[in-house]
């Protein structure tokens, strides 16, 4: 098949009126299985005249040029950053009363976000999860919430946003927020 080769290309630079002024030697092909020997190349140039009227020079041999590499995928142009901005609630909180409150979102990040949920927790205790729908950058999204003052005394009410982890963000560190509240008897 090597020496196919080498036809292709003399061939080629024959049909372009000739090939450069040195030509370059091939290694010599192996002899075909079977007892076939390649057909002979003529090694020396061929030089032919212009055509009449046209004294311009022979065009080059056509060089052979490799693929382009290929190229890696775009990297994202950014990320949201989903931030839970804001927590609030009833005052005053009162033993077993129901409050209501709400938690505010907020994507800080240069990229929409799709729809995520945020937990709510008092004393590191999950109280429940709200849906938080899709955010364009620089956008907020506030949710309402409710529970119930569990006992008298100091508690940490505090939420997360994206607590199950599914939007890839600009900084996971700052996805939650926390405020204190007291229950009286």
């Amino acid at each position: 098949m090597k020496w196919l080769g080498v036809v292709l290309v003399a061939a080629v630079c024959l049909m372009l009126a000739g090939c450069a002024a040195s030509p370059q030697q091939s290694p010599s092909p192996a002899p075909a299985t079977g007892g076939e020997q390649p057909p002979a190349v003529q090694s020396q140039p061929q030089n032919v005249p212009p055509a009449p009227g046209n004294n311009a020079t022979p065009p080059a041999p056509p060089s052979v040029q490799a693929p382009p590499a290929p190229t890696q995928p775009a990297a994202p142009s950014g990320l949201p950053d989903l931030q839970l901005q804001a927590i609030t609630f009833d005052n005053p909180a009162s033993l077993y009363r129901v409050m209501n409150g709400s938690i505010t979102n907020y994507n800080s990040g240069t990229a929409p976000s799709p729809a995520t949920k945020t937990a709510f927790y008092i004393d590191s205790v999950l109280i429940g999860s709200v849906d938080v729908p899709a955010m364009q950058p620089g956008a907020t999204s506030t949710v309402g919430i409710t529970f119930v003052c569990p006992s008298a005394g100091g508690h940490t009410l505090s939420g997360m946003i994206d607590y199950e982890h599914l939007v890839t963000e600009l900084d996971e560190q700052n996805n939650g927020r926390a405020v204190t509240f007291t229950c009286s008897a």
